[in-house]
């Protein structure tokens, strides 16, 4: 069953995932969403409170002058590197980034804990995951957004997670009442743990 949790901002995310984590076993923690849905700010804040050292893929991705679908674009020996030391430590480690099933295979590196982030807009009082409504568009034509469009049709990171983190875009505060969760496009078997407002 996924565990969704839904905060009013990324600190309080974070607290909620090394809470918990705290007793996990799970020494890689794989954290995904699409661009900009904060990822790299949950994992720097999740490696600030002591949960493992933070990787983040984009660190170790160019910027081709031809358009390249993003698993293409990281310099692949490199973030394997940094990988295979940070495991070394023996301390948990938390991955980051678009692709992530492409470009950290868990077939290499193992499942760990995975992570969906969902940023939502409550333009309304009831919530809204766009990028849900995205994915049954056509894929954009511009990289990184196409193969991020294709890798979540085909691996459906968002429906696979173990863990579901979701808190409301632009600064906004969670809504003081109920909400519907129709748009959310929640996984079948999830259960909620809303919070604070």
């Amino acid at each position: 069953m996924v565990k969704i949790i839904t905060k009013s901002n990324t600190d309080e995310i974070a607290e909620s995932i090394a809470l918990a984590i705290a007793d996990s076993p799970a020494k890689l923690i794989r954290i995904e969403g699409v661009c900009g849905s904060g990822k790299t700010t949950i994992a720097q804040k999740l490696q600030a409170r002591g949960v493992g050292l933070h990787i983040n893929a984009d660190h170790f991705a160019g910027r081709p002058a031809v358009a390249t679908p993003y698993p293409g674009c990281v310099k692949q020996n490199e973030f394997d590197a940094a990988i295979a030391d940070a495991i070394k430590t023996g301390k948990a480690v938390i991955l980051d980034a678009v692709c992530l099933g492409e470009v950290a295979p868990v077939q290499r590196w193992g499942r760990g804990l995975n992570i969906y982030v969902k940023m939502l807009s409550f333009n309304s009082v009831d919530p809204i995951w766009h990028v849900g409504f995205n994915l049954e568009d056509e894929p954009p034509i511009n990289e990184p957004d196409r193969s991020v469009h294709l890798y979540h049709l085909k691996y459906q990171p968002h429906m696979n997670a173990d863990l579901i983190v979701e808190f409301p875009a632009d600064g906004r505060r969670l809504s003081e009442v109920p909400f519907s969760r129709e748009r959310c496009f929640d996984p079948s078997s999830s259960r909620l743990d809303i919070g604070s407002k």
